[in-house]
């Protein structure tokens, strides 16, 4: 496979004229080299069932994976800890998770307890989601705001150790030029591909950085990605290399955290996520999606008790009215 080196150009970024001046190498790592792969018969899907509204996202996440998929697989619900920061689902919500197969765990997340930090710290709650042990090779960690909506069987792109969404937006405009601190920071080398971004009407070549919403990751190491993963945060969140947002924070953490750990990866292209998945970042944007609204109706038929924890939670209840007479 083929990539494309990239002249460091530190302090000033890389902008067209030098993009155009990359020539084409073979890296002696070759991200598809088959000894890196390993054979799959299992996945593990893991998400986190918080108080509020991600409680009503992780139901119906789970009840849209019981349906969709067809592969051998278990769902993991993460239950996490503090919980006077992080609240308490509802225990009917744990009763229903059981009931639809999903083995139920508790994590505790030492950043956010530590720190005391507020709520946008809770991305963290994702590197401990990596550490439950499972039987599975492959774990896949989903947020909560997604619903799978297609069958799912398997993919062999699985076989790459390590495979995610690229990290797009407004984040790569903030760091250009100034990317290779990240890697000198954790004492990692700075990656010497480079992927093209849009952003509006801008475009930009920067390292391979990763979206942590949908993180697949071989079982055997999970473990260990989130204890690189949980060391790259720490750095970045102490010495300030990247700005306080904690979203990118734990992004970019995750990126060069895979780099360091020479951790053979794939970037999943948006056409075969969105195959799979529906994405409603906010409940807003389920109302305005008519196919959304038809799967989370057909998903209440099915599991009307979710309906019970709806009445709870004001942001759903328009989901009421649709509410089936026994």
């Amino acid at each position: 496979m083929k990539y494309f080196k990239a002249l460091r150009n530190r302090g000033r970024g890389i902008n067209d004229r030098i993009a155009r001046k990359w020539r084409a190498f073979s890296q002696s790592h070759d991200y598809t080299d088959l000894d890196a792969c390993r054979p799959l018969k299992k996945y593990a899907f893991v998400f986190v069932c918080q108080e509020g509204v991600h409680e009503i996202g992780a139901l119906l996440l789970a009840a849209s994976l019981k349906r969709y998929l067809k592969c051998d697989y278990e769902l993991v619900a993460a239950i996490p800890a503090p919980s006077n920061i992080m609240g308490c689902p509802n225990p009917l919500s744990i009763k229903l998770l059981e009931e639809m197969g999903v083995r139920v765990v508790n994590i505790y997340n030492e950043i956010v307890a530590k720190n005391r930090r507020d709520k946008r710290h809770l991305i963290t709650n994702k590197m401990y989601c990596l550490k439950i042990p499972t039987g599975a090779d492959k774990l896949i960690f989903l947020d909560s705001d997604f619903l799978c909506r297609n069958d799912f069987e398997g993919d062999p792109r699985f076989l790459i150790p390590f495979n995610a969404r690229l990290a797009i937006g407004s984040g790569a405009r903030g760091y250009e030029g100034r990317w290779y601190k990240f890697y000198e920071a954790v004492n990692a080398r700075m990656p010497l591909i480079r992927i093209r971004v849009e952003d509006g009407e801008h475009v930009r070549y920067v390292p391979p950085s990763f979206n942590s919403g949908f993180i697949a990751v071989n079982a055997n190491r999970a473990a260990e990605l989130a204890e690189c993963w949980f060391e790259c945060w720490e750095t970045f969140d102490r010495e300030g290399v990247v700005s306080s947002r904690p979203y990118h924070i734990g992004q970019y953490s995750l990126s060069a955290a895979v780099i360091k750990m020479d951790m053979p990866f794939e970037i999943i292209d948006r056409g075969w996520f969105f195959k799979y998945f529906l994405v409603c970042h906010e409940v807003s944007e389920m109302k305005k999606n008519s196919e959304a609204m038809r799967l989370v109706i057909s998903l209440l038929e099915e599991y009307p008790g979710i309906l019970e924890i709806i009445k709870d939670n004001p942001e759903y209840n328009f989901l009421l009215e649709h509410e089936t007479k026994p």
